[in-house]
């Protein structure tokens, strides 16, 4: 089973076959349940990934969590990391292998 957490964080285009083939492989490699924080905006990549692992006879459990403007206006202006999203990115990779 997976857990699909999507909500609101940024835009992108989802490569699609790569996020069901990582996720089968985590599955078949880990067992039990594999979380999602992934967020998708684009409803054909949804689809296309739930396809995907529908396919695959993995069932799926999507939530979307959501925040009204207000809130998400109030914790950017709050951000005191100023990154962009490539830094961040960089961040994160780099406590990962430390």
């Amino acid at each position: 089973m997976i857990v699909w957490l999507n909500g609101t964080h940024g835009a992108g285009r989802t490569t699609s076959p790569l996020v069901v083939e990582s996720a089968r492989r985590v599955l078949d490699h880990t067992g039990g349940t594999l979380v999602v924080p992934m967020t998708v905006l684009v409803e054909q990549y949804w689809r296309e990934i739930s396809a995907g692992l529908a396919q695959h006879a993995i069932p799926v459990r999507h939530f979307v969590l959501h925040a009204d403007q207000e809130t998400l206006r109030g914790r950017i202006a709050r951000d005191t990391t100023h990154l962009t999203p490539a830094q961040a990115a960089l961040r994160i990779a780099e406590s990962v292998t430390a």
